[in-house]
């Protein structure tokens, strides 16, 4: 989702505004600012852990069971990311 704004912070990359960036950051805008909201961790609550990994990035929700409202909703409590494209793993 944040590609094309990543390569905007490169140090030799020339910083031209895109549709591509444009549209980036139009969704992390709206991403940001509708549900799910934040909730605090309560850890009498079972917890639950969803990643997901690519080969720029990897990503972590730790959500749990929204009991008050729809038993199949979830409240996420923190969102974990990282761009490892700049990343070099050494073996």
């Amino acid at each position: 989702m944040l590609q094309p704004l990543y390569e905007l912070l490169k140090k030799d990359h020339k910083f031209e505004w895109t549709e591509k960036c444009e549209k980036s950051f139009q969704n992390i805008k709206n991403y940001l600012c509708t549900p799910p909201v934040l909730a605090m961790y309560n850890p009498k609550k079972r917890c639950y852990v969803y990643t997901d990994a690519s080969k720029i990035g990897l990503g972590a929700v730790p959500g749990k069971l929204n009991a008050e409202a729809d038993a199949l909703s979830r409240n996420p409590v923190l969102d974990a990311c990282e761009n490892t494209q700049h990343i070099k793993i050494k073996n």
